[in-house]
């Protein structure tokens, strides 16, 4: 029944789509959230998997445990499908932009012909440290972010970026003595790897 069920004809006609907010049991058609996001419960599948359509970019159909997810009101799911950022949109935009730091960071070393970070290290670390912040928030806005193929592209970027400028810190490390440089060095080595952890947290 809820095979075909019509996600844009729910967010301009909410009451066109059949749920009952006063029962509390979950059956198909009732709007429900999950770690996984909001989303329409369209049926149960192989035990006690539930597949549900999200509100989100692609309207994409998932597989949650059914007894993880959660029932909501409409009144709740056409909020949450109004704040619902376009996620894809947001995320391609922040590639374009990792991809002109890339381009501006990293050359290939005349010599050796290795790819080098030429950059300015200050700079580039408070990039990306923004790029984790409008991630964060985000994830927090879609919680099915991390499942785009331009996120991953663009942790990509992100740990390209962050592997030149500590291969840059280790060989700068190497050839100075002890002094004001050195341990700026050892400053900003530590920033990128906070970073890194964060990054890898977002994307868990």
């Amino acid at each position: 029944m809820f095979e075909d069920f019509d996600l844009d004809k729910f967010l301009e006609d909410p009451e066109s789509q059949f749920h009952d907010d006063s029962d509390p049991n979950i059956v198909e058609g009732d709007w429900v959230t999950s770690y996984r996001g909001p989303g329409k419960f369209l049926s149960v599948v192989s035990g006690d998997m539930a597949r549900v359509q999200l509100i989100n970019g692609p309207q994409s159909v998932v597989t949650v445990p059914f007894g993880m997810l959660q029932k909501i009101t409409k009144e709740e799911a056409l909020k949450m499908s109004r704040e619902m950022p376009d996620t894809k949109k947001e995320i391609s935009a922040m590639n374009k932009d990792m991809e002109a730091i890339l381009k501006a960071s990293v050359s290939e070393d005349d010599e050796t012909g290795e790819e080098v970070f030429v950059g300015d290290l200050d700079k580039t670390i408070s990039y990306i440290e923004d790029f984790l912040i409008d991630l964060i928030d985000l994830k927090n806005k879609d919680s099915y972010a991390p499942y785009y193929t331009e996120f991953s592209n663009f942790i990509s970027g992100i740990t390209t970026l962050c592997f030149q400028m500590l291969d840059y810190i280790q060989k700068r490390k190497e050839i100075l003595g002890p002094g004001p440089e050195l341990e700026n060095l050892k400053r900003e080595e530590s920033r990128i790897e906070v970073i890194q952890d964060k990054f890898f947290d977002v994307s868990d």
